[in-house]
């Protein structure tokens, strides 16, 4: 709620105190106001009181819900009141702690699975092995020529906190290099120096939106290449066909499963393959290094 508050005004604050059983958190921000006609819809999914793609201020509609959805969650209560003079103050209710839940927290608990550096100069030998470990619950990454192989993914969103969970769910996947910018004109510089093999670009963004920041990439002939994912609520049938209309190999919805997100951005750099077509190809090019062999052998 801290994070929706901070553009309208120059100030925010935030007061905690004991309302009966339940503890009130109350944050106001100093901005126009909510609509009337806007109230009812405002924990809803993707809602906006400024719902075009080139609005002055940044967001996604999705805060709000996901606030609701936490507090829901905690038998809570989540509301808001017109404050004196201007602004809004939203308040969150939660139930006091007694200690009586039977929930514990395994301290124990292992992070994240441990990882291999796998080093193999036959390709084939090493998807094969690659895909059985992580099958098996590692994290693999691979070296070839003695250096690490990075696939460049550039993200452009102009929420800080979405580009902070993209940047740690891509983290899970070794062979990732994440750069993130704030801003349809951020990534066209950056896009054009630093050559990303893919960029995921947000479709609303205040200024520059991504559609628009799309048309201007494949103006450029250093960046017109570049393959543009979009991530965006507006998932739907239609919407996703205007969007590959414009030049967009995919469309990743939001809200997105962190925990696959790097899964599907690898699906767009590189397509699905069967291991067993690699282990055949390995076992081909044995053969005929065999071969060779044994014919340097006959003519001797």
């Amino acid at each position: 709620m801290q994070s929706n508050s901070r553009p309208l005004g120059p100030r925010y604050w935030s007061l905690w105190k004991k309302n009966g059983d339940a503890f009130r958190i109350s944050v106001r921000d100093h901005g126009p106001g909510i609509p009337e006609d806007f109230k009812p819809h405002i924990f809803e999914k993707f809602a906006q009181a400024d719902g075009t793609n080139s609005r002055q201020r940044g967001g996604t509609g999705l805060g709000l819900s996901i606030v609701k959805q936490i507090v829901d969650r905690l038998s809570g209560k989540v509301g808001f009141d017109d404050a004196p003079g201007d602004g809004t103050s939203f308040y969150v209710e939660l139930p006091c702690w007694n200690g009586g839940t039977s929930v514990e927290i395994d301290v124990a608990a292992e992070g994240s699975p441990p990882r291999i550096l796998l080093c193999e100069d036959d390709p084939a030998v090493a998807k094969v092995v690659r895909t059985r470990l992580r099958r098996a619950g590692f994290t693999v990454a691979s070296g070839q020529g003695g250096c690490m192989t990075a696939i460049r993914v550039l993200h452009v969103d102009d929420e800080p906190d979405i580009c902070e969970v993209v940047e740690v769910s891509l983290g899970l996947d070794p062979h990732f290099a994440t750069r993130s910018c704030g801003s349809g004109a951020e990534a066209i510089a950056v896009s054009a120096e630093w050559q990303p093999d893919i960029i995921l670009l947000d479709v609303m963004m205040p200024v520059l939106d991504g559609p628009a920041t799309l048309l201007q990439l494949r103006d450029n002939a250093k960046t017109a290449d570049i393959p543009v994912i979009f991530m965006t609520a507006r998932a739907q049938a239609r919407e996703v066909d205007r969007f590959r209309s414009l030049g967009a190999v995919g469309v990743i919805p939001k809200p997105f499963d962190p925990m696959t997100l790097a899964a599907s951005v690898r699906s767009y750099v590189q397509p699905a393959h069967d291991p067993m077509d690699d282990l055949r190809a390995g076992f081909l090019l044995r053969s005929r290094r065999m071969r060779r062999r044994f014919r340097r052998i006959a003519l001797c």
